[in-house]
């Protein structure tokens, strides 16, 4: 059985997040002014990992090796959440 979970994110450098193991991001957006993930997995899976989000403005400069997760907008401004690799 899979549920979705949310985490709250942080602007600019990487938030490191544990997460279920086979976790998939199904949402980038906001609640107000704070950017969040939304992430299917499963409460059965016991192996945790760690994962790294970056939330960042356009125009931002990224690593070849960041994955593109998501674009969301607020009053003004337009967000990109990228997950990093982790070493």
């Amino acid at each position: 059985m899979k549920v979705v979970h949310k985490f709250e994110l942080e602007f600019g450098f990487g938030k490191g997040i544990q997460l279920r193991e086979g976790s998939k991001v199904v949402h980038f957006g906001f609640q107000g002014q704070i950017p969040f993930i939304w992430v299917e997995l499963d409460p059965s899976v016991t192996v945790m990992v760690m994962r790294v989000f970056l939330v960042v403005g356009t125009g931002y400069q990224l690593s070849d090796d960041n994955t593109y997760i998501g674009t969301a907008q607020t009053p003004g401004y337009v967000w990109h959440c990228y997950e990093e690799p982790v070493a």
